[in-house]
């Protein structure tokens, strides 16, 4: 009896091992689909550094006043999408809104008539 116990426990064990498995794919293809497909809205933060040069702001004085990591400064950079407490601090050290330093952009591509990324 015991060794039939064993076996049972050892599979119970594998099984929980390919759910969390399949639960891990599922979360990946799901995040996969929402960033490709336009889940997230499209944002350029080029109003925000526009204002920096008006400002005569360096990069390195928004990390320090913003209180943001220069990683997150890359992603404001590379138009990223962030935290809303990052636009919150950023809009605090600038004394600005969120309309002086975020443009919301036009999604024209529905995921419907997306051809680019997809496997067929």
């Amino acid at each position: 009896m015991d060794s039939a116990f064993k076996i049972f426990r050892e599979r119970m064990k594998n099984l929980v091992i390919i759910e969390r498995l399949c639960y891990n794919i599922l979360w990946i293809c799901v995040s996969w689909r929402d960033t490709k497909w336009g889940a997230s809205m499209a944002v350029s933060y080029k109003k925000l550094f526009k204002l920096m040069i008006d400002k005569n702001m360096r990069k390195k004085d928004l990390v320090q006043a913003a209180h943001i990591s220069y990683s997150t400064l890359e992603k404001l950079d590379d138009g990223a999408n962030v935290q809303m407490d990052v636009i919150e601090r950023v809009c605090r050290a600038m004394e600005c809104t969120v309309d002086d330093i975020v443009e919301f952009l036009p999604d024209d591509a529905s995921p419907e008539n997306r051809t680019d990324d997809l496997v067929r």
